[in-house]
C-alpha cells in the first residue's frame, strides 16, 4: 500500500526489497509491488523481471500475469511487424478474465492487442463487453471508434467519433476531431494523411536555487484543486418505453421513462456525448419508442443516465 503513496514509496521500496532478499520472507506479492514501481517509472526490463520472479514464486498470481501484459503492451515499439510477445499478452489477459470476467481494463487491452494481431472482429468483441461494463469511459469508446475505422465500417465509426469530438477531455476531443479529418482520405485510400511532427519546444532555462526556492512557496502557498469524488453508485438496468424529453436547458436533457406503473426521470448532463445504441444522433423529439437504459439512482423515481439504447 506504501508505494502507491509517493511521500511514502522509497521508505516501501526498501523494505519490500529487504523482505524479497530474505528466502523466509520472500513472496510473490512484493516482486510484484516492486514490478509495479518499476512499470510507473517505465523501466519495462525492470518490471518484467520482477513480474517473472512473482510468478516463479506464485504460479497462480492472476495480478503479476496482468502486469506482465502491461508490461509487454506499453513497451515501446515500432515498426510494421506485431509486437513482440503479443500471443502471450492475449494468454495472460484472457487469464485475468477468467479470473474475473467484470474486468473492464483486461477486455479494453485484450481488444487493443487482437486489433493489432489483426483479428478486427475479436477486437471489436472484446471492447463491446469493456464498454458494456464501463459505458461512461469514453477512451474505451475511442477505442471501439478505432477499431471500427479498422474495420472499415465508416458510419459506426463516424457517428462515434462524431460524440466524442464535443468530449470535456480535451485529449479525446482532439483525437476524435484528427480522426474525423482523415475519415475521408482513409475511406478514400486506406491511409492517414502525412503529417509533419511538431517541432520540440524548447527546453526551459534553468532556474536558480532562489527562484526554485519561491516557485516552491508559491506553490505551497496555492490552494491544491478539491478532487471531485468517485461516483460509488451502482449502474442499473431498466427497460420502458420513452414517454419524452426535454432539452429546455441544452445541453442537459431529462428523459421520462414509464417501466410499468412508474415513471422514471432520468438526466444526462450533456446528451452529445451521451453513450447510444440504435441511432447516430441523440433527438429531443424521441417520444413512444421502447428502450433500454443503464442509469445511476438519485432517488425511487430518479437518476442519472449512463446509457440509451433505442429498440
Amino acid at each position: 500500500m506504501m508505494v502507491r503513496i509517493p511521500e511514502r514509496r522509497a521508505a516501501a521500496i526498501k523494505d519490500l526489497e529487504s523482505l524479497a532478499e530474505q528466502p523466509k520472507t520472500e513472496n510473490s506479492i512484493e516482486h510484484r509491488a516492486l514490478a509495479w514501481v518499476h512499470l510507473e517509472s517505465h523501466e519495462y526490463d525492470q518490471a518484467a523481471e520482477e513480474l517473472e520472479n512473482s510468478i516463479d514464486l506464485n504460479h497462480n498470481d492472476v495480478w503479476a500475469r496482468y502486469y506482465m501484459a502491461l508490461v509487454k503492451f506499453d513497451q515501446p515499439h515500432s515498426g510494421p511487424d506485431a509486437r513482440p510477445g503479443l500471443a502471450n499478452i492475449m494468454q495472460n489477459l484472457r487469464a485475468v478474465l477468467d479470473w474475473n470476467p467484470d474486468f473492464a481494463e483486461a477486455y479494453n487491452r485484450l481488444a487493443m492487442a487482437q486489433l493489432e494481431g489483426g483479428g478486427v472482429h475479436a477486437a471489436f468483441d472484446s471492447m463491446s463487453y469493456a464498454t458494456r461494463l464501463n459505458p461512461r469511459n469514453q477512451t474505451y469508446r475511442l477505442n471501439l471508434a478505432h477499431i471500427y475505422l479498422a474495420g472499415k465500417q465508416w458510419n459506426e465509426a463516424s457517428a462515434l467519433l462524431g460524440q466524442l469530438k464535443d468530449s470535456r477531455d480535451a485529449q479525446i476531443a482532439a483525437t476524435a476531431r484528427q480522426d474525423l479529418e482523415d475519415l475521408p482520405t482513409l475511406k478514400k485510400y486506406g491511409l492517414r494523411p502525412e503529417r509533419q511532427t511538431a517541432a520540440t519546444p524548447p527546453p526551459k532555462p534553468a532556474s536558480s536555487p532562489a527562484e526554485d526556492e519561491e516557485s516552491a512557496s508559491e506553490e505551497e502557498r496555492a490552494p491544491a484543486p478539491a478532487e471531485a469524488a468517485p461516483d460509488r453508485r451502482k449502474v442499473q438496468f431498466l427497460r420502458g418505453k420513452l414517454i419524452s424529453v426535454d432539452c429546455s436547458h441544452a445541453p442537459v436533457a431529462v428523459l421520462r421513462v414509464a417501466a410499468g406503473a412508474r415513471t422514471v426521470k432520468l438526466r444526462t448532463d450533456n446528451y452529445k456525448t451521451l453513450l447510444l445504441v440504435g441511432d447516430d444522433q441523440f433527438s429531443c423529439d424521441w417520444q413512444g419508442i421502447s428502450v433500454l437504459v443503464n442509469y445511476k439512482a438519485g432517488g425511487k423515481t430518479d437518476g442519472d443516465l449512463v446509457s440509451l439504447e433505442l429498440r
